[in-house]
Order: structure tokens, then sequence, then C-alpha cells
């Protein structure tokens, strides 16, 4: 009995050293943000709507400022619109930490998980004209993509129900994350190697579990089904479209 106790206790301070050691990594990879402390912002209001909505733009401008110096984000950036015009934004810190530049709200950021929306968008465009039947194996149109214990669908897939996993731990500081990967890959089909022989994590339709690798494999599902690369297929599809009034909310 006291032998495992003590190998239960070395256990656990070894993990408890793990630990320690991975914070030191992260805090000593992680960049200062210099200016958290100032009010570095600009704003642009357009003054005929502003009046009515003073004390919550007020309110919204603090929490920008709060938000930053909390989380140490190097910018952050915030928009209000009524009736489909803009009349307010605000931006707050640093477009670039090296050049001290200034953050304004035409600073272009990264799109983020925003994109998965869109790609559900694109997806259920190309379900409309029957080019994409959403209720198919997605090794329909991926027959490269390994089998799995159980098969599933793009439906699956836009739901977060198909089982495909999440990011995990992985070593790229500071975030010790696949999320902190910026390997660039030639297509969408190359980045799949990451997950694709992973198992899934469930038997699809019985749980949830957000997955952004869940939306690279519609992404590739969509590049395969219409014949192009995906950032041609959203130009075509969404970008050009809702520009020339062919999406209706």
């Amino acid at each position: 009995m006291r032998i495992a106790i003590r190998i239960l206790g070395g256990l656990l301070v070894l993990l408890l050293l793990a630990g320690g050691a991975l914070v030191a990594m992260y805090l000593s990879w992680r960049e200062p943000i210099r200016g958290l402390e100032e009010d570095i912002g600009e704003e642009v209001v357009d003054g005929d709507r502003v009046h009515s909505f003073g004390p919550a733009l007020g309110a919204a401008y603090e929490r920008l400022i709060q938000l930053r110096r909390e989380i140490g984000y190097p910018s952050v950036s915030a928009a209000v619109a009524v009736d489909g015009k803009i009349f307010w934004t605000h931006a707050q810190g640093y477009a670039d930490l090296d050049r001290a530049a200034r953050a304004t709200p035409d600073t272009i950021y990264p799109v983020g998980s925003v994109s998965k929306p869109l790609t559900a968008a694109v997806v259920m465009r190309l379900a409309d004209r029957g080019v994409i039947d959403i209720d198919k194996d997605i090794r329909t149109y991926l027959p490269s993509f390994p089998a799995k214990a159980y098969p599933f669908t793009t439906r699956q897939l836009l739901s977060h129900q198909a089982g495909v996993r999440h990011y995990r731990l992985a070593f790229a500081p500071p975030t010790f994350s696949e999320f902190g990967s910026n390997v660039a890959y030639a297509n969408v089909r190359d980045s799949l190697a990451v997950f694709a022989d992973d198992p899934l994590l469930f038997e699809p339709d019985t749980a949830f579990e957000y997955s952004s690798h869940g939306y690279t494999v519609l992404a590739a599902v969509a590049e395969a089904a219409a014949g192009r690369p995906f950032l041609n297929v959203m130009q075509a599809e969404f970008v050009r479209s809702a520009r020339h009034g062919g999406i209706r909310a």
C-alpha cells in the first residue's frame, strides 16, 4: 500500500513539474503586447445617429479597452449598424506590433471561425443545385479519405455531429495546440492529413463535438464536388453572388 501511495505521489509531482514547465514555456514564448494601458484608438461616427445611442456607444468603447487589456489582444475592432447602415466603428490597439502601426476601423483581420457559416452557406448552395447530396457518405466525394468505423455525411459535418475531432494538444508555442499551427498547405485536401487517420470520437448523430477539422472536410467535399479549388468555389457561389443580389436572407 505504501509503495502504491509513493508511486502515485511521485506521478503527481511529475505532473505538477510538467505543468509548471509548460506554463513557463508559454510565458517565455508569449509576445509582450505594448501599450495595453494606453487608450490607442480610432473612431468613426455618423453624427446623425450617435446622439440616440451615446450611452451605449460609450459603454462599448470602454468595453473594448477593457477586453484588450484583460486578454492581451494586439487590437480589437467593432462596428454598429442600424437599418443596414454602419454609423459607429472603433478600433483599439495595434495592427502591427513590430512597426507599432495603430489599428483603424479599416484594419483587416483573419476571418477565423466566421469561415464556418460561410462554408455552410456555400455547401448548401451547391446542395440546392444538386452538386452535393448532403445525406451521402462524404467518401462519395472524397474516396481517398480513410474509411472509419461509421460512415458520416455532409449533413452531420454541418451540425458538428459527425464525430470528427477538434484541435488537440500539439507543440506549437505559445498555444501548445494544433490551433497554433502556421503550416501553409497547397490545397484543402492536403490539410486533411493532420487528422484523416484518427478515429471518430463517437458514432455519428449520437453526440455533438464542435470541430474545425470537420469543417475542413466540408471544404474538401465542396472542392471535390465542384471540381474547383475551394476559394474559387467560395468566390463564385457566395461572394460574387452576394454582390449581384443572388443571396437573400
